[in-house]
């Protein structure tokens, strides 16, 4: 047998008939629906609020130097040095690689705020790496290098020539621009 109502809906009903805030602004009171859709705007604002993004920080590196102790190093002095930003460090595969092509990295680059590259040998870097530096200088992103004294600001990237070495080292990270 139906009453011709629904439980839910009877106290809905009645959740809206009771409810009843204050406004913040101008201390006048609201009833009903009125007052839920003041509720809903203050809680909306306050998610708002603690959805704002932090910096990102995008940490580039050699596929050699995943998962290990240099790589966890790295992380931890980049934690400290950078303790209000994001860090975004991306592991692919030579597989994920080819499926999602460059454009994905460089559409990473673009949403970071900086740029940290951990080269492969002294200022050397392999040529995703270097391909992401040069996207990020050309997109007026910051780019860092991170030495063992610490961290520098680079200015310039070029390949090698001759890239073919059996290292992967395709580029050449510069402080200074060069003409």
């Amino acid at each position: 047998m139906s009453l011709g109502f629904d439980r839910d809906e009877l106290y809905e009903q009645r959740l809206m008939e009771s409810a009843r805030l204050t406004e913040p602004s101008s201390g006048k009171t609201v009833y009903g629906r009125e007052a839920l859709r003041l509720f809903a705007n203050e809680v909306g604002e306050a998610l708002r609020e603690a959805r704002k993004k932090k910096p990102i920080l995008y940490y580039a590196r050699a596929l050699q130097k995943y998962d290990t102790a240099a790589e966890a190093g790295d992380l931890d002095y980049l934690k400290e040095l950078y303790p209000d930003h994001r860090i975004r460090a991306l592991k692919i595969t030579s597989a994920g690689h080819a499926k999602r092509g460059l454009k994905y990295y460089h559409d990473k680059v673009e949403e970071a705020d900086v740029l940290v590259v951990a080269p492969f040998r002294k200022n050397r870097v392999t040529a995703g790496v270097l391909s992401e530096v040069r996207h990020a200088l050309k997109k007026k992103i910051s780019v860092k290098r991170l030495y063992k004294g610490g961290i520098s600001t680079i200015k310039a990237a070029r390949g090698r020539k001759g890239a073919k070495n059996p290292a992967g080292e395709f580029g050449v990270l510069r402080s200074r621009k060069v003409k």
